[in-house]
């Protein structure tokens, strides 16, 4: 498994703390298809960073997956 860390803004993580599956099915349809046939997309989580930053970050699989 590998993680891969983007920004995203406040408003994007108070739509995923409202309703975290909603927001991943959402982010399902947007994942680049090599994630989802190549790597293997198993779902994303979102969180604040201390200094006041809000990260999302997609659980991808190997290439052999």
């Amino acid at each position: 498994m590998r993680d891969v860390k983007q920004e995203i803004t406040k408003n994007d993580y108070l739509k995923y703390k409202s309703n975290p599956a909603a927001y991943s099915r959402e982010r399902h349809e947007t994942i680049p298809i090599q994630w989802e046939c190549g790597y293997g997309w198993y779902g994303c989580y979102c969180y604040e960073s201390g200094s006041g930053h809000y990260y999302r970050v997609d659980r991808l699989g190997e290439s052999c997956d």
